[in-house]
């Protein structure tokens, strides 16, 4: 389980050191949307490659095998891929990685849409904002590596049934609200309104930030109902065949996440909650 571990947090840490170079204020990356296209093409070629995804003779395999332990990294933030790589390409099969750099394409794709909305200063609908979150927020690629994290195997039918696929939505929608309830300090504190609270602001006819807060908890009870529903149904369904405990490992694993990054977001000096700690309650005054 070490291994899982420490290849979970190699890929998280570099999702967050990929993302804030597009995200960031003052990189080059960030300045314009051909400067963000082409670090991601970049980013996304070099994923192909160290994920053992190119057009590979099998008989050069070995050789090719053994290249890529020794490649150079062109894109600096691509480094901590490159290590998580180095484990993946072998502990994944073809589906998988293949499933893996298909959730990178969306990721990289989308996030210079987001760029390009954050510097156009438009304020985008919460429809509209919520499907850019939905792919923006980093999860999926995340997710996709989660049968190697927990150590199983899913058949292709499952990971494509409409139960899972609900799972891996409900994971991403939970995340993505953690992180913009917990990140609206400093999203706000630095003037960004590509955040769930601002833009449910702006489309509420009253103004209530207390009935946007509201709004928001009750979205977060109704994903969460989603998910376990989701669960009990793939549960039910496999009761007693040897699919059962690792679908059920899988989804426990998503689950933990979400936990993990609720925990993480409340610790964390990135977004610096502890002062707002309130008896074991997080309060905010905005």
């Amino acid at each position: 389980m070490d291994r899982q571990l420490r290849v979970a947090g190699i890929f998280m840490l570099w999702i967050f050191l990929w993302d804030d170079e597009i995200d960031g204020a003052g990189t080059i990356v960030s300045q314009s949307e051909s400067h963000a296209s082409i670090y991601c093409q970049n980013s996304l070629e070099f994923a192909r490659l160290v994920l053992g995804l190119g057009e590979i003779d099998s008989k050069q395999s070995n050789k090719h095998s053994r290249d890529l332990q020794n490649l150079s990294c062109p894109v600096p933030t691509m480094v901590y891929f490159q290590d998580a790589s180095e484990v993946l390409r072998t502990a994944l099969n073809l589906n998988q990685r293949n499933r893996l750099l298909k959730e990178l394409c969306s990721y990289m794709a989308w996030t210079v849409k987001e760029l390009v909305v954050r510097e156009s200063g438009t304020i985008t609908t919460p429809d509209q904002y919520m499907e850019l979150r939905n792919w923006t927020s980093g999860i999926y690629p995340v997710i996709a590596i989660f049968e190697f994290i927990s150590q199983v195997k899913i058949d292709e039918s499952l990971m494509e049934s409409d139960e899972m696929k609900t799972i891996w939505k409900e994971t991403c929608y939970l995340c993505m609200l953690i992180n913009d309830i917990h990140s609206f300090p400093k999203e706000m504190a630095s003037g960004s309104t590509l955040n769930a609270i601002p833009i449910l602001f702006h489309a509420d006819e009253t103004k209530d930030l207390t009935n946007v807060m509201f709004n928001l908890k009750e979205s977060l009870a109704l994903s969460v109902d989603r998910f376990d529903r989701a669960r009990s149904k793939l549960s039910s369904q496999l009761t007693g065949t040897s699919s059962h405990p690792q679908v059920m490992q899988y989804i426990d694993t998503c689950r933990t996440t979400v936990t993990g990054l609720l925990t993480w977001s409340l610790s964390t000096q990135r977004y610096s909650l502890s002062r707002y700690s309130v008896d074991g309650r997080v309060v905010i005054t905005l």
